[in-house]
């Protein structure tokens, strides 16, 4: 038998080309982490202040006698303060603690010492008016307490307190400058330190704007630092 043709060899289909890889994406950048933001308990323990103590109870008072201190300035005081910050800004130096603290807090804590001084002039002065201006309301008059008897006024008292322990300077503003320097010896501070606490002390400053003149405080140029 004649040899039957093999069958022909069907052609190899062209091999397809592979996919081309895709050229591999950028890695993107990671967003910057955020700030944690703080939480509601340390904003509200930022912008609150909670005194241990209520200021019902009765401090002893000591009188500053005043001492001259090295480079005050005893001019005629026709300015609000010593003339050697010409701004009226206060120096980061004198920063204190209170600075940082809200309006409000600040404000609480000036009420407390206000109530401090009331109870002690209460006490101290039976027979005699003590009005106290801020009690219901802030009046803002240059001063927070009257001592009067039979309708004349013999004391202007101007609380200032503080948290702190510390003799930092203290605002005093220019109306109360010019009060304190119009009434003499009728005018007073009372410096409440450690205010909220048992610890709490008043000291008082007889006519502050005659002391200024003579050396015996510093004012730099609204602040005070005895």
């Amino acid at each position: 038998q004649p040899t039957q043709p093999t069958q022909q060899t069907q052609p190899t289909q062209p091999t397809q080309p592979t996919q081309q890889t895709q050229p591999t994406q950028p890695t993107q950048p990671t967003q910057p982490t955020q700030p944690t933001q703080p939480t509601q308990q340390t904003k509200q323990e930022q912008s609150t202040w909670k005194p241990k103590f209520e200021p019902d109870f009765i401090v002893p008072i000591n009188e500053y006698q005043g001492k001259v201190i090295d480079g005050s300035n005893t001019s005629d005081g026709k300015s609000g303060g010593s003339g050697n910050n010409s701004t009226g800004e206060t120096s980061p130096l004198h920063k204190k603690e209170d600075d940082n603290l809200p309006d409000d807090v600040r404000k609480n804590i000036g009420k407390w010492g206000e109530k401090l001084v009331f109870n002690f002039l209460k006490d101290k002065y039976k027979d005699k008016n003590i009005h106290w201006l801020n009690e219901n309301t802030d009046t803002g008059k240059s001063y927070d307490i009257e001592i009067s008897k039979n309708n004349d006024i013999e004391e202007y008292v101007e609380v200032k307190t503080t948290i702190t322990d510390r003799k930092d300077l203290f605002i005093v503003s220019n109306s109360q400058w010019q009060f304190m320097k119009k009434e003499a010896d009728k005018f007073h501070i009372y410096r409440v330190y450690n205010a909220g606490t048992k610890n709490a002390k008043i000291i008082k400053i007889s006519n502050p704007y005659e002391k200024w003149k003579n050396g015996e405080i510093i004012a730099d140029p609204i602040r005070i630092k005895i």
